[in-house]
């Protein structure tokens, strides 16, 4: 081969390189678009009026050869909703039934219940020796328990001088 036609290799070469990396981008650039049209969170986020809804769609309509509008129209979001309304439910609820004033009271086969009278460290203690008590013959009820008051209140827990 010559120089001439290893030119124009080198330049086929290129080519086939770019349009692969346009292709790659073109997939990247529409999975983002589809999930903002289809998931309610990430439309809520990155739907209209979000500048990456707008330099996504007009990379796409650059891609595509049509116009910015029409692929705005196919990729807005379906049912754009913000997640922490819901967390803040959530949040609310369990604060209701921490404090106890939800009136709920657990039955022997339910996780317990914690409320204010169980935020000291005595009052964790006397939880763990209550657990200890009643279900000394269920030695995984008392680990699950335990770590569970444990994980929540997120104080160091003795079992030495819990056990009775």
């Amino acid at each position: 081969m010559d120089d001439s036609e290893l030119n124009i290799q080198a330049r086929h070469d290129d080519r086939l390189a770019l349009n692969a990396q346009i292709r790659t981008a073109a997939g990247a650039i529409e999975h983002v678009l589809n999930r903002i049209h289809k998931s309610p969170e990430v439309g809520y986020y990155m739907g209209y009026g979000t500048e990456s809804f707008e330099r996504l769609c007009v990379a796409y309509s650059e891609i595509h050869g049509e116009l910015s509008e029409a692929t705005k129209e196919r990729f807005h979001p379906l049912q754009p909703r913000d997640p922490t309304k819901a967390l803040v439910k959530e949040i609310e609820a369990l604060q209701e039934r921490l404090s106890g004033k939800s009136g709920h009271i657990c039955h022997d086969d339910e996780e317990p219940e914690y409320g204010p009278e169980n935020l000291t460290a005595h009052g964790i203690m006397e939880r763990v020796r209550e657990i200890l008590g009643l279900h000394s013959k269920d030695p995984e009820r008392c680990v699950r328990e335990i770590a569970a008051l444990y994980d929540l209140q997120q104080l160091p827990i003795n079992l030495c001088v819990a056990a009775p």
